[in-house]
């Protein structure tokens, strides 16, 4: 169990605070009986193993210089993933047996739980359940994770189609790195940088990607994007894509089967947008009259 073996995920390094952990293991090791959201566990372990999640930047070789894995501040047993706007908080509780833990949450915004969207607020603790069949996880407010296309090995396709998940608040942005994953190019400058914002200060969400800058051998030349915006008020008046209005989908097959449109999930919380683009050419999607929860 995770929780019996967690300390063994921990690799400790002399020159830093924390060595190497497998975030992406933690997520999912467990009781495998026990999971009861298996695509979820599955789409977020796959973000952090794959693309890097929330290290400055991406898709790729890491950046040395970036260590996207530490341990939050004044605590030994909650990690937090990412920098910067975009960060992910895991709060195992590797107390045999133990069904709630107590989590610390950072100051400096709101943590929302990844699996209920529960808000805490930074700079207070609370108990938490902790049940077998997920790790107790918490996404910054502000966040936008990318999560690429089911895979069973790093570069075994493109990550296309990209979705964005996104935990709007105020305004944030994030900046997605990629090179070819297998060569020292990158070293060379070979690598391409596309950032990423959103903004909800106004009456409006505007989430904006822009052009991909840089070039490496296999760069996706066009790329489809799915939007997740998580915990809207209200379903959008509209939506726009570049000032073009973006077909509504009334159900969740309809949206799937779309190359583009939009669906408001009642149920989950979140309005999906997909589109496709050059990557060469930015996008700024609209959803007009939105507030947030």
């Amino acid at each position: 169990m995770w929780r019996e073996t967690f300390a063994s995920l921990l690799h400790y390094d002399d020159s830093a605070e924390v060595g190497q952990l497998d975030v992406a293991t933690l997520v999912v090791w467990g009781d495998e009986d026990a999971i009861t959201d298996r695509p979820a566990t599955d789409a977020l372990a796959r973000s952090m193993r794959n693309s890097k999640l929330l290290v400055y930047e991406g898709i790729g070789h890491t950046p040395h210089w970036e260590d996207p894995v530490r341990f939050a501040q004044g605590t030994t047993d909650e990690i937090i993933v990412g920098n910067g706007d975009s960060e992910l908080l895991v709060a195992p509780v590797h107390v045999q047996e133990s069904r709630r833990g107590v989590v610390q949450f950072p100051a400096g915004g709101d943590w929302i739980d990844y699996w209920t969207g529960k808000v805490y607020r930074g700079g207070t603790g609370s108990a938490v359940n902790a049940p077998l069949d997920r790790v107790p996880i918490f996404v910054k407010a502000g966040s936008i994770i990318p999560m690429g296309p089911e895979i069973h090995y790093v570069d075994e396709k493109p990550a296309d189609p990209l979705t964005l998940d996104i935990y709007p608040s105020a305004k944030s942005s994030y900046t997605l790195y990629e090179d070819d994953g297998m060569s020292n190019g990158y070293q060379n400058g070979q690598f391409a940088r596309t950032p990423m914002a959103c903004s909800a200060l106004g009456p409006d969400l505007v989430v904006d990607v822009s052009a991909a800058q840089g070039d490496y051998q296999g760069k996706l030349a066009r790329r489809t994007y799915l939007l997740k915006i998580n915990r809207p008020a209200g379903t959008p008046a509209s939506v726009s894509r570049n000032g073009a209005t973006v077909t509504r989908e009334n159900s969740r097959e309809a949206f799937e089967s779309a190359a583009e449109g939009w669906f408001n999930d009642q149920a989950g919380a979140t309005v999906w947008v997909k589109f496709s683009t050059p990557t060469a050419v930015s996008a700024k999607v609209i959803l007009h009259g939105v507030g947030i929860r």
